[in-house]
């Protein structure tokens, strides 16, 4: 017995003593720091995974003494007691969340909050990432174990605008790996960057645009960025203005999609280690342009992909200039099929959300298509059965008027109820005060009870988050209002966080929020 050691100290010693015994009897382990089954325990920070847990062992510490702490071990680093928090209380257990927040004024530019998805509370955090800038754009990971996380920020300065990559690191001390800097404000409200995670190596990619027609990528191992360098493939001919990054369940494969300032849609695959030229594909040449802006470009985000869980098969799906919604399959073995076509809703389609169920025998991939202008804005909803479209049709004919004035809003999204076989959407309606909301098990899309919210206005924006080891949902809205809302779905009805959460958002049209949780 070890009577004056914390438990928790006790289980790391014993994970470390356990991962470096199989690591010297030539022991591989999988490295996708997921969990074997739903069981949480807050003794562990990652479940089941000792080998992200544990990195390559060094004897020595970063200035070569020789290592004396589990922490050293594990990272070489400094030594960090096991129970060393990098923010303000408790580390992350396995799904809990952290949010990224840009704001107008303090605690910002960027303020952080913590979920306790078991107690379903929302927590402010005081250790903030060094920002400069007005945040138009978030995207954030948190990594296994204690691992820390990384947030990429766009910014805008002046006339310049500012990609930065934040990393807090296991010595508890954020630090900037790169910024990428264009003398150029153009696209501030264009998602133009994306950040994915390879589901079973771990490491990172990003994709992001420089102002020509190739993106460009960096990955991340181990902590460590990659130089950048632009993906090897041409496929459009204009400026890259929206990109979106799939990751395929249980390999390495991250679909790249991005979108130009000449209304074209590229496609191409990252293989984990490079990227395949032959899975490259010019999916479309006249994407849904914005009537108001000048030149008329997409004024947001079109498209969107999605993998099936149980077949590899990857989906993607798109709006035009008609009141048809166009999608194309890529099959497992690497094909592409020939382009279908699908009614949604009696008008175009400015913004797309696909969503794979999280079961790993499943085809099915809900979605949401919304209508943000030209006259009548509608939603409409449906779900991918691996060959075709179940209960596609348009669901609400009037909802946010955006009267195309929206450009960067994310007016719905999608996600699963865990194992459950339910879906459900969250949308911005027409009127203020509530969450509203669909859900879907079967057939058609049903309407759900709206839950209120005090003081909130008209949603702009939606982030949903759903998990894979418990059936709940977790969503965060902004509202026209500049304000920041949350809610937790249990697959029967919605539960309220605070109201609001978090005031004084950086921008409405803008989407300056990521909401990430602990594998």
């Amino acid at each position: 017995m070890l009577p004056t050691m914390p438990r928790r100290t006790v289980t790391w010693a014993l994970t470390l003593t356990l991962a470096l015994a199989l690591t010297r009897a030539g022991c591989t382990f999988d490295r996708s720091g997921v969990g074997s089954g739903p069981t949480r325990d807050r003794s562990v920070e990652a479940p089941g995974d000792v080998a992200l847990d544990v990195a390559p062992v060094d004897t020595t510490d970063a200035d070569g003494s020789p290592a004396d702490g589990p922490a050293d071990a594990a990272a070489d680093l400094p030594d960090l007691a096991p129970d060393a928090s990098p923010f303000d209380g408790a580390p992350l257990a396995f799904d809990d969340g952290r949010l990224w927040l840009g704001l107008k004024s303090a605690p910002g530019p960027v303020a952080l909050q913590r979920y306790d998805v078991d107690a379903r509370t929302w927590t402010a955090e005081s250790v903030l990432p060094a920002v400069t800038g007005d945040p138009f754009y978030i995207r954030s990971l948190l990594l296994p174990g204690q691992q820390g996380e990384v947030g990429l920020v766009k910014t805008v300065s002046g006339t310049a605008t500012t990609l930065t990559a934040h990393r807090f690191t296991p010595a508890g001390a954020w630090v900037v790996d790169f910024t990428h800097i264009e003398p150029d404000t153009s696209r501030e409200d264009r998602l133009d960057y994306d950040l994915a995670r390879e589901a079973l190596s771990g490491d990172l990619l990003l994709v992001h645009s420089d102002g020509t027609k190739a993106p460009t990528y960096r990955t991340c191992s181990a902590g460590t960025w990659s130089s950048a360098a632009a993906v090897p493939v041409t496929l459009t001919q204009g400026t890259v203005l929206w990109v979106e990054l799939v990751s395929r369940p249980g390999t390495d494969e991250v679909a790249l999609l991005y979108a130009d300032d000449q209304a074209d849609l590229g496609a191409v695959i990252w293989s984990g280690g490079s990227w395949d030229a032959a899975s490259a594909k010019l999916l479309e040449k006249n994407l849904k342009v914005n009537p108001l802006l000048s030149p008329q470009v997409v004024g947001n985000r079109a498209f969107d992909g999605a993998y099936e869980a149980g077949t590899g098969q990857l989906l993607v799906a798109w709006g035009i200039g008609t009141d048809s919604v166009r999608f194309n399959t890529r099959s497992s073995a690497g094909s592409w099929g020939s382009v279908g076509n699908q009614s949604f809703v009696g008008g175009k389609t400015e913004f797309v959300d696909l969503v794979a169920e999280p079961v790993s025998s499943s085809k099915r991939i809900a979605a949401a298509i919304v209508d943000m202008g030209d006259g009548t804005e509608r939603l409409g909803l449906g779900v991918w059965d691996g060959t075709g479209w179940v209960g596609a049709k348009e669901y609400d004919s009037t909802i946010h008027d955006w009267n195309d004035q929206g450009t960067g809003d994310q007016g719905a999204a999608v996600a699963w109820v865990g194992s459950s076989g339910q879906a459900v959407c969250v949308y911005a309606d027409k009127g203020g005060g509530t969450l509203d909301w669909y859900s879907w098990t079967s057939g058609d899309w049903k309407s759900g009870t709206d839950l209120p919210l005090s003081g909130k206005g008209v949603t702009e924006s939606v982030v949903l988050h759903g998990y894979a080891l418990r059936d709940e949902v977790v969503a965060v809205l902004s509202d026209d209002g500049a304000r920041v809302y949350a809610a937790t779905f249990d697959g029967k009805s919605w539960t309220a966080g605070p109201t609001p959460l978090a005031q004084g958002l950086a921008h409405t049209d803008a989407v300056p929020l990521s909401f990430a949780t602990r594998p």
